[in-house]
C-alpha cells in the first residue's frame, strides 16, 4: 500500500513522506486491509521492528487533527520519553501539541534523566501505564478520546503490573466507548485467544522484514564461550550491509555485574565495548544509545531489560547465557531480545548466536541444563498470555473503577470485561466497605477520602492498612522502609572469589540472598580462609548491617542499608555518590539506578503516609512524612521552625 494511496489528511502523508515512509510495510497494509482506517479495534501481533508504532499513528493522528485526542500507552518511562520526543518532533508541523504523563521523578540530581509530566491540553498524550492510570484514579478528565494504543501488550502476563493494566484497560474502553482500541505486541503465544478476549480483531504477521540466522556453538568453558564471543564480535564489526551500516552487536549475559567484566574483556580484545544496564546512571545509559546510533562502538553488553527497552540497530545478538538472574529465560523473553537482530533500513540480515556450556546451571534451584534450555528456546512456541489476579489486585482494581465510575451496575460493567476478575465487583465492594476505602449506599458506591489515598498511591489494600494500624505509632521512614527496603546490593568480584573458594562451591553476588546469608551463620570457620583484606571487608560488612537481635538477619540488614541511602541522601549526595560511599568503605557494588529508583519509590510510598495521615488527621505523622520526602527530593536536611528563628 502506498502512502499517497491512503485515506488520510494529505499534511499528514507529506510528514510520513518526509520521515521516508512513502509505502507501508506488510504488517502496516494488513492492518489497514483489516480496517485501521475505518475505526476497527485491532491487536496486532507482528516481529520487532516490523512497523507496529506507525500502526497507531496511522490510526491516531487523522483523529488527533480533528480534535480527539490520541493515547500512547507504554510500559516504561524511557519509552514514553523517546516516543514524546519523536512524536513532538513529528506531529509539531502539523499544529499538535503533545503531553507526556509518566508519574515523573521528583528526585533533584544530576545523574538521571527526569521526565516532567506535562498538562494534558493536548491533542497526542504519551504515558506509562502508570501514569494514565493515576489520571483516572485521580478522577481528571482525559477529554475527548478518539484512539487508545497499547504498546507491548504482553505486559498484561506480568505478574506486578499486568492486573493493572488488565484493570485500566477495562476502565478506558467503559469511559471511551467510541475510541478505537489498538494493541501492540511482538510476543503473544495465544493471539486469536488474546483477540477474542479484549474484543479486539487479530492482524497476525509472522514474517520478519529482515532474515534471521540462528546459530549454537556449543563451549567447553566460559573461557572459551568468551574468546568465541570476541571473535564473533570482531568478524561483525567488519562486515558492512547493503545500505551502509557496519555490523554491531548486542551480547546478552545473567547479571549486571556481569556486563562489566565481559565489556572490560572485549575492550582488552580490541573492540569498543560498552555495559548498558537500567543500573547506570541516565547519563551514561544515553551516552552509550547515541554513541551506538553513530556506529562509534562495535559492541554493547546488557542485560534481558534491554529486550524490551531502547531501541539499538544491532546486525548481531549473542547469548552469552540463558539466564536472567538465576532464572532461565521464558520463550517470550527471549524473543523479544533476539528481535533485536537486523533492523529493516539498517540490515539485509541478522544473526542470533546461542553460546552454551552443556551441563551449566546459574544457581543450584534451577532446573534444567544450559545446552536443554538452548534448544527449548529456539523450539517451543511462545508462552499465551494469561492474566492473574490476586485477592490484593482484585481489591486494588475494584477500588479503582469506583474512582472513575460511582454507579454498582457500571463497576459491575467494567469488572466483567477484566480479563483476570475472579469474583463480582459487588463481593470485592463489601470488602472495601469492610476496610473503609468506600461507602455502599444502594446502586452508589461512594469512595471515602482514605480509599482514594488509597488508590492514588497505587496501595494494595494490606500495604494500606499497614501504613493506617502505624501512623502515628512509628516514624513515617520506618513505615516507608518496612513497605519498600532496598535489596540491591552486590560483592565485589575479588571478594565473592575468596568466599567461594573458602566454601568450595558458587555463591549469589547479592549480599541479601540465601547463600551469603548461610556465610554470614559460619562466620567464624570462614574468615580463617579469606586473606586479611577480604576478611576485614566481610567482617565490617556483619558488623554495620548483620549484627541484629533476632535469628533472621537478613529483613534487618536490608532495612539498615536502606537508612543508610536515606542518610547519605539527606546529607546531599546524588546516587553515583551513593555507590561510590558503599565501594569505598564495604567494597560492595551498588547501582546509581537502582538508588534513584528506589528513592523515588520511597518518595512515593512516604507521599502514601502524608495522604492517609492527613485524611486521618494524624499531623505529626502528616508532617513528618512531609519532611522526609522533601529532603530525600532535593537532598539536604530541612531547618526546623525553631533554629531557622533562633539563628535568624
Amino acid at each position: 500500500v502506498k502512502v499517497d494511496d491512503l485515506p488520510v489528511p494529505e499534511k499528514f502523508k507529506e510528514v510520513l513522506k518526509s520521515e521516508g515512509v512513502s509505502e507501508l510495510l506488510p504488517v502496516q497494509s494488513l492492518a489497514v486491509k483489516n480496517g485501521l482506517l475505518e475505526g476497527e479495534n485491532l491487536l496486532v501481533v507482528s516481529a520487532t521492528a516490523s512497523g507496529k508504532t506507525l500502526i497507531g499513528e496511522l490510526a491516531g493522528v487523522p483523529k488527533a487533527m480533528e480534535g480527539k485526542k490520541m493515547l500512547f500507552l507504554v510500559p516504561l518511562v524511557a519509552l514514553a520519553n523517546q516516543k514524546y520526543e519523536d512524536f513532538r518532533r513529528r506531529y509539531s508541523k502539523l499544529g499538535l501539541r503533545v503531553a507526556i504523563r509518566v508519574g515523573m521523578s521528583r528526585i533533584k540530581t544530576r545523574d538521571e534523566l527526569v521526565v516532567v509530566d506535562t498538562g494534558i491540553d493536548a491533542e497526542i498524550i504519551v504515558g506509562t501505564y502508570e501514569g494514565i492510570d493515576y489520571l483516572l484514579r485521580a478522577g481528571r478528565k482525559i477529554g475527548n478520546v478518539g484512539t487508545v494504543i497499547i504498546d507491548e501488550i504482553h505486559t498484561l502476563d506480568d505478574e506486578e503490573r499486568g492486573p493493572r493494566l488488565d484493570g485500566l484497560i477495562a476502565r478506558l474502553r467503559r469511559l471511551y466507548p467510541r475510541a478505537q482500541f489498538i494493541g501492540l505486541s511482538a510476543t503473544v503465544g495465544n493471539p486469536e485467544e488474546l483477540a477474542k478476549e479484549l474484543e479486539l480483531k487479530l492482524v497476525l504477521y509472522d514474517e520478519r522484514p529482515v532474515d534471521l540466522e540462528r546459530h549454537v556453538i556449543i563451549a567447553r568453558s566460559e573461557g572459551e564461550k568468551w574468546r568465541h564471543i570476541a571473535n564473533l564480535c570482531k568478524a561483525e564489526a567488519m562486515r558492512k550491509s547493503r545500505q551502509g551500516y557496519k555490523g554491531q552487536t548486542i551480547v546478552f549475559t545473567f547479571s549486571r555485574k556481569r556486563t562489566h567484566e565481559l565489556s572490560a574483556y572485549l575492550t582488552s580484545k580490541g573492540l569498543r565495548a560498552k555495559p548498558y544496564h537500567s543500573g547506570l546512571p541516565y547519563r551514561q545509559r544515553k551516552l552509550t544509545e547515541m554513541e551506538f546510533l553513530a556506529q562509534r562502538l562495535d559492541v554493547v553488553v546488557t542485560t534481558a531489560a534491554l529486550g524490551a527497552g531502547v531501541d539499538f540497530p544491532a546486525s548481531q545478538v549473542i547469548f552469552e547465557s540463558l539466564a536472567m538472574g538465576n532464572k532461565w529465560l521464558t520463550v517470550r523473553e527471549f524473543h523479544q531480545m533476539l528481535g533485536r537482530a537486523g533492523r529493516p533500513l539498517y540490515h539485509e540480515k541478522g544473526r542470533v548466536y546461542l553460546i552454551v556450556e552443556p551441563g551449566r546451571k546459574y544457581s543450584a534451584g534451577m532446573e534444567g541444563t544450559e545446552d536443554e534450555v538452548a534448544f527449548k528456546l529456539l523450539t517451543a512456541p511462545i508462552e499465551p498470555v494469561l492474566v492473574e489476579w490476586s485477592d490484593e489486585f482484585e481489591g486494588d482494581n475494584v477500588l479503582a473503577h469506583s474512582c472513575v465510575f460511582n454507579r454498582l451496575e457500571l463497576i459491575e460493567e467494567v469488572q466483567a470485561k477484566c480479563l483476570g476478575a475472579n469474583q463480582s465487583a459487588g463481593k470485592v465492594l463489601e470488602k472495601l466497605e469492610e476496610f473503609g476505602f468506600v461507602r455502599l449506599k444502594g446502586p452508589i458506591v461512594e469512595v471515602t477520602p482514605y480509599g482514594r489515598a488509597v488508590s492514588m498511591s497505587f496501595l494494595l489494600p494490606k500495604e494500606a492498612g499497614f501504613i493506617r494500624a502505624n501512623l502515628g505509632k512509628k516514624p513515617a521512614r520506618w513505615i516507608a522502609v518496612k513497605l519498600l527496603p532496598f535489596g540491591n546490593l552486590y560483592m565485589g568480584s575479588v571478594l565473592q572469589r575468596e568466599l567461594e573458594r573458602a566454601v568450595r562451591g558458587r555463591i549469589s553476588a547479592n549480599v541479601f540472598s540465601p547463600s551469603f546469608a548461610s556465610i554470614l551463620d559460619e562466620l567464624d570457620k570462614v574468615i580463617p580462609e579469606l586473606s586479611p583484606n577480604a576478611a576485614e571487608r566481610l567482617f565490617t560488612l556483619y558488623q554495620d548491617f548483620f549484627m541484629c537481635p533476632e535469628e533472621e538477619c537478613t529483613d534487618y540488614a536490608m532495612e539498615r542499608v536502606s537508612n543508610l541511602i536515606i542518610e547519605l541522601r539527606r546529607s546531599g549526595k546524588h546516587p553515583t555518590q551513593i555507590a561510590e560511599h558503599f565501594r569505598k568503605v564495604y567494597g560492595l557494588i551498588i547501582y546509581p539506578g537502582d538508588v534513584f529508583t528506589w528513592l523515588d519509590g520511597i518518595v512515593r510510598k512516604l507521599e502514601a503516609v502524608e495522604r492517609i495521615a492527613r485524611v486521618f488527621r494524624v499531623r505529626d505523622a502528616e508532617q513528618d512524612a512531609k519532611n522526609l520526602r522533601k529532603e530525600i527530593e532535593e537532598g539536604r536536611v530541612l531547618k526546623s521552625p525553631v533554629s531557622a528563628g533562633a539563628k535568624g
